[in-house]
């Protein structure tokens, strides 16, 4: 009958995963119980008093209690539906528990006043006439109890409802007590004894247990009790399946009622992944926990182990594959299968003598989109082919101008980027639809064979997550890729450190739209009217090379560059080092091996010799990777002279700080 009723009077019937509509179903059932117990109390009320029966009487007033129990079923149900607002601004679902409080003081109440005249019964027996109207009345009573006590059930199991299940126990109680009533009547009619008064003695004590215990768990639950088994279950299950969740503690549940449970837990994530990443991984978690359980789960983060020193000690389950390339002939069969899964539009990170690239097969659009999706690139900054010959630069270009043939000739391989006009064949995701194409050939034998072996020109920006310090080992790669692409070719640490000079030869003046290892000095002796081209690409503008449009290289601590043309270069960051850890910051400096001893911050990481610079451009990105792993909130760094190698050095520099650079 419920279900039918629901057609009638709820208007979302089916969407009983909604707390306002197992709070309708509350009502409409305790408006049922309603209209059924005022039925039974006046049958009862009547027949008690033709056949002079106090158990009768007092059976009916027992149900005219079960009425005002329904009463307050339906003004719980509907309070606890009422929406939160500023004094209550986690909703009102409470009041049901409050509402069963009542409904358990009631059954006590019932169970006393049941003792009471049963005890003034047995003291004072009095004649009644059992008469078949009585029976006929309490076997009518008995089935609708029944029925009421399955339909009760029915909706406490379905909606996790402790006001159903209250009226479920109620009304089997009082099938019990009818019983009694029953069969004390019909024992008396045969045997003469009245033992009407001693049925409902014993019926008294089970009705007052029922609802001192329905109370003890009302009171139980607004006290704050012990989780639900199953409720806990199905958090940790979805806590244990989220990516880099090691670990799980202080999960507590807090019961505001219907359509109001809220969770809270430590979940242990690693120091040295994306904070962006995590928190996707964070957030649809609590997405699965709200969609399967109703449970609103507020995750808190605790930085608490490091996947570079899993990696390093391999205790990590690698999703990614890593292979080790030590000697070209005897890892070529390693190679081959890196190349298949090239062709098969897959993603491999290789060295390159740069940093390690992202690979993808440059000419397989739905491969090279995965290049942006995994790194969360932005589709209108282009990607640099990777060729391992001269002659395969020729399909992928509409002309090679004399210039380039200079460059090429002189610098390839090596970290040397050259713009051309694209021919047809180059997809338009790679150059961000415009109409050049950046080409280089690295200076990597691993590069090399893997591209031949692939036999397509590959496409590999740096094997990072986009605006990251550019991979300059294996282990960054990992730390940013494992799990996002299919194999990581370890071959070492990388000779150059910095990313290609890009030049764009197309136009009759070149330019260098990037600085790398290879300086104006080098370039201008190839090419001599080369000029550098510092313009940042404006809105609408479609960039010629990678690293014209956005802030890249960046750690997550804040980085400031101090100019080597400030007279007091070492007093000043000094004092700065002191201010901020004033501030409660812990500080890391990046100085040179002489200056070391002249810092006192609380991370120091030197880059080599003031007169090294090939030494500072090898290992400027893992130095900045390396302050991220120790977890600086702050990092202050020594700039170099803006010549030769140090302009390339300060240009990553810069572009990591946001441009922010001491400078008086």
């Amino acid at each position: 009958m419920i279900d039918y009723l629901a057609k009638l009077f709820i208007k979302r019937y089916k969407d009983t995963d909604d707390p306002i509509v197992q709070s309708e179903y509350i009502s409409l059932s305790g408006s049922l119980g309603l209209a059924l117990n005022l039925i039974l109390f006046a049958s009862k009320l009547v027949v008690g008093f033709i056949t002079n029966s106090i158990s009768i009487i007092s059976d009916s007033f027992n149900n005219l209690s079960d009425s005002l129990t329904s009463v307050i079923a339906i003004i719980g149900a509907l309070a606890s539906k009422k929406p939160a607002d500023k004094e209550h601004p986690q909703g009102h679902g409470r009041f049901e528990y409050i509402a069963s409080l009542f409904v358990s003081m009631i059954i006590m109440y019932v169970g006393f006043e049941l003792f009471k005249n049963s005890i003034s019964k047995i003291r004072h027996p009095e004649a009644y006439d059992f008469s078949a109207l009585a029976i006929g009345v309490l076997v009518f009573s008995n089935i609708a109890k029944v029925y009421m006590y399955f339909y009760n059930t029915k909706l406490a199991k379905r909606f996790n409802s402790t006001l159903n299940d209250g009226v479920a126990k109620d009304s089997l109680n009082d099938v019990v007590a009818t019983t009694g009533i029953l069969l004390a009547g019909i024992i008396s009619v045969w045997t003469g004894k009245n033992l009407d008064g001693i049925a409902g003695l014993l019926i008294s004590f089970l009705v007052f247990k029922t609802g001192l215990d329905f109370a003890r768990s009302t009171v139980s639950i607004l006290v704050g009790e012990q989780p639900d088994e199953e409720q806990i279950e199905s958090i940790v299950k979805e806590i244990e399946k989220g990516k880099y969740i090691k670990g799980y503690h202080d999960l507590i549940i807090h019961n505001y009622g219907r359509g109001k449970i809220i969770a809270s837990v430590h979940v242990e994530i690693p120091i040295d992944i994306s904070v962006v990443e995590i928190h996707d991984i964070i957030d649809g978690i609590e997405r699965k926990v709200l969609n399967k359980t109703g449970i609103e789960l507020v995750i808190h983060m605790d930085p608490s182990y490091s996947l570079y020193e899993q990696y390093l000690n391999k205790e990590t389950d690698v999703e990614t594959k890593v292979v080790d390339i030590l000697d070209l002939e005897n890892d070529k069969r390693k190679l081959e299968t890196a190349a298949e899964i090239i062709k098969n539009g897959g993603l491999v990170a290789m060295p390159t003598e740069t940093v390690y690239g992202l690979a993808a097969d440059g000419l397989n659009p739905d491969a090279v989109k995965k290049i942006f999706e995994v790194k969360g690139r932005p589709s209108d900054n282009p990607l640099i082919l990777h060729v391992s010959s001269i002659d395969e630069v020729v399909p992928l270009v509409s002309e090679i101008s004399v210039n380039a043939k200079m460059l090429m000739e002189k610098l390839w391989p090596g970290p040397l980027t050259i713009i051309f006009k694209k021919s047809e064949i180059v997809p338009d995701i790679i150059t961000a639809g415009g109409d050049t194409v950046a080409i280089r050939m690295p200076d990597n034998e691993i590069a090399k064979t893997l591209i031949k072996l692939s036999g397509t020109p590959i496409a590999a920006p740096s094997a990072n997550l986009s605006g990251k310090p550019s991979p300059t080992n294996a282990i960054d790669v990992f730390v940013d890729m494992n799990g996002k692409i299919d194999m990581i070719l370890d071959g070492g640490g990388c000779k150059i450190g910095i990313e290609s000079t890009v030049v764009d030869v197309v136009d009759v003046n070149p330019k260098i739209l990037r600085p790398g290892y290879y300086g104006y000095d080098t370039i201008s002796g190839i090419i001599p009217n080369i000029n550098y081209d510092w313009s940042l690409v404006k809105d609408g503008e479609t960039p010629r090379s990678p690293g014209q449009k956005y802030r890249h290289y960046a750690p997550k601590a804040e980085l400031l560059v101090y100019s080597v043309k400030l007279p007091d270069l070492i007093t000043r960051m000094q004092e700065d080092i002191a201010k901020f850890k004033q501030e409660g910051k812990k500080v890391g400096v990046m100085t040179f091996t002489e200056n070391m001893p002249l810092y006192d911050g609380d991370v120091i990481l030197n880059v080599g010799s003031i007169y090294d610079l090939d030494e500072m451009a090898r290992v400027l990105f893992s130095k900045l990777r390396d302050f991220d792993r120790m977890g600086v909130d702050i990092i202050l760094a020594e700039g170099v002279e803006e010549t030769g190698l140090g302009f390339a050095i300060m240009n990553r520099l810069k572009k990591s700080a946001g441009d922010r650079v001491i400078e008086k």
